[in-house]
């Protein structure tokens, strides 16, 4: 079979026409995420609903083509788009709060960072990015309190560790 391989995007522009086919073919990988990869030994975090919906990797390409190139107000609208069309989704309300912070909208920010953990309070990412938001606001407890929430959703991460170690050290 070798030189019949596609990309996912490749898959994408064949069924692009046909969003039920590729509603159909996300379905059905994430009942192999959900059911067959752990006995395979891939550990899946949570249940499908975490998985982007396959339609949605053009928006995630031209969101990531967008910050690349520094048009951090196209990546913000890109990200509300989505977050809008799937708001069960906390990644999307994540990476809201990332543009806006690179946009300087640091309370904005924060409350989508905020929102995403109220979506998914066991998602690491946004208590990191609280934390860190925190940290350089000088909200040294609010900073620790994130950063320990990260370390208690991912006991493993040292460098959620080292950071609440960081802000705990006197000076």
């Amino acid at each position: 079979m070798s030189g019949c391989g596609f990309s996912i995007f490749e898959i994408f522009n064949l069924f692009e026409s046909t969003p039920q086919i590729l509603e159909n073919i996300n379905f059905s990988l994430n009942i192999i995420m959900a059911n067959i990869a752990p006995k395979i030994g891939i550990k899946c975090k949570n249940t499908p609903a975490l998985f982007v919906p396959i339609i949605l990797i053009p928006f995630i390409q031209k969101r990531y083509e967008a910050m690349a190139g520094n048009n951090y107000i196209e990546a913000l609208n890109l990200s509300e788009e989505a977050s809008q069309k799937y708001p069960e989704q906390n990644s999307f309300v994540q990476l809201v709060g990332e543009n806006q912070l690179k946009l300087g909208r640091v309370e904005e920010a924060k409350r989508s960072f905020q929102r995403a953990i109220k979506l998914d309070p066991k998602e690491v990412k946004p208590h990191v990015s609280l934390a860190d938001l925190y940290f350089e606001q000088g909200k040294y407890v609010y900073a620790a309190l994130s950063y320990s929430d990260a370390v208690y959703i991912d006991p493993d991460n040292s460098d959620y560790r080292l950071s609440l170690i960081h802000i705990s050290e006197p000076t």
